[in-house]
């Protein structure tokens, strides 16, 4: 009888060490989302940033973020909108910071990989000691910096305003204006823009082409890696 109500004990205990554990675990939860810093159409020059959220399961104190940065060759490149040290707030479970890189103009050509350590602490530690239980994550760096020159394109949304249609003024006729918005990413590595733009007019059966117009004029370059209209 007393070696069963040992096991029970035993086993009781052990349950409730589970259920205290786990639920520190799940309040000290930490992540980052995308795990990574990767780019492999860089050139010299290139100028290159992407957001990174940091996420905590249970945020009810503020922590201290400490940012020590891997990456051989490349380490004075990389910068953290935020600085190397700073305080995800009380309260906020998604905090997002940017990492940026900017190649030198004598950047030797190659791919440099490593990482970028993320640690949190509590900001406040606790008066006379104790001990300060420390989270962290990684992000793993790839970038590749190449001579080659890339022109990429990708074409997020096309839309055209109400225009002016088309008037007879005196013995004159004046056409229509017709402007259309074109919101591209550039995946390339040079600032660029389409050489012409052709626009297709249609019937309302979308079967019969009425009139096919092209223009030239592009107004600006959209800078590398960046989302523009």
């Amino acid at each position: 009888m007393k070696k069963f109500s040992f096991w029970f004990l035993a086993l009781v205990t052990s349950f409730f060490l589970f259920l205290v554990l786990e639920k520190n675990f799940a309040l000290a939860g930490f992540g980052i989302t995308p795990p990574y810093f990767r780019n492999d159409n860089l050139t010299r020059e290139s100028y290159y940033e992407q957001k990174i959220t940091l996420v905590r399961g249970d945020p009810v104190e503020d922590s201290k973020v400490e940012i020590k940065i891997n990456v051989p060759g490349a380490n004075d490149w990389i910068s953290v909108d935020k600085g190397n040290s700073f305080i995800l707030p009380k309260g906020e479970k998604a905090v997002p910071m940017t990492l940026k890189v900017k190649i030198p103009k004598d950047a030797p050509f190659g791919r440099y990989k490593g990482n970028i350590r993320v640690t949190v602490t509590p900001a406040n530690l606790p008066e006379g000691g104790g001990v300060a239980i420390a989270l962290g994550a990684q992000i793993d760096v790839d970038l590749n910096v190449t001579k080659q020159t890339i022109f990429d394109f990708l074409v997020k949304r096309v839309e055209i305003p109400d225009f002016e249609e088309g008037h007879k003024w005196w013995i004159f006729y004046l056409p229509g204006k017709i402007t259309v918005k074109i919101t591209l990413e550039n995946l390339g590595n040079i600032p660029l823009a389409p050489n012409k733009v052709q626009l297709a007019i249609y019937d309302h059966s979308k079967k019969n082409l009425l009139e096919t117009l092209e223009t030239k004029k592009i107004k600006e370059k959209i800078m590398p890696f960046k989302t523009d209209v």
